[in-house]
């Protein structure tokens, strides 16, 4: 109804769609409670999912990605804590990729990892140019990397000025 020209929304006293509009049941469990191999996570940062369902877990206490089949069960590790070819310094994002990569941005090492499916390191691409030009060009930032369906990547950063912050997307070109 409109009050006063203000458009005013009320409840009403029974809901609207009834009383169970959707239902949330527990579909899988990756703990395994009975066995050797159980995970309690401390806080689920990023995960993603290949075409088989395998599931691929970053904790914020761990530096490597966890590896679980379709039914929970715990497949492995890929990369580890480190400054090496396939070790991480701060995980901030993983993927997988148009050719079947998982790809594990490090923020911290400024590096791009990229690793098949089965988790043998294949190569790591550096950031540091690239974020160096972001940096230099409006002072501090915070930044997020994103590819699209053609493996084109985003840089999402974030302006902080004194009286706002805002946000610009630039289009990275691995060439230049």
């Amino acid at each position: 109804e409109e009050v006063d020209g203000v458009t005013v929304v009320r409840n009403p006293d029974e809901p609207l769609y009834g009383n169970d509009v959707f239902v949330i049941e527990e579909e899988l469990e990756i703990s395994d409670r009975g066995s050797e191999e159980y995970f309690i996570f401390n806080y689920i940062n990023y995960l993603a999912v290949d075409n088989a369902e395998n599931i691929y877990v970053v904790d914020t206490r761990e530096r490597h990605v966890n590896v679980f089949d379709s039914n929970g069960g715990f497949l492995g590790t890929i990369g580890r804590a480190g400054q090496g070819p396939g070790e991480f310094g701060r995980i901030s994002s993983i993927r997988i990729n148009a050719h079947d990569e998982l790809v594990v941005i490090d923020s911290s090492q400024r590096k791009i990892h990229f690793f098949p499916l089965g988790g043998d390191f294949l190569r790591s691409e550096n950031l540091g140019t690239i974020l160096g030009k972001i940096q230099g060009m409006f002072g501090p930032r915070s930044w997020s990397l994103y590819f699209d369906s053609k493996e084109n990547r985003y840089i999402r950063t974030a302006i902080f000025d004194l009286k706002k912050v805002h946000f610009e997307v630039l289009k990275w070109d691995n060439e230049t």
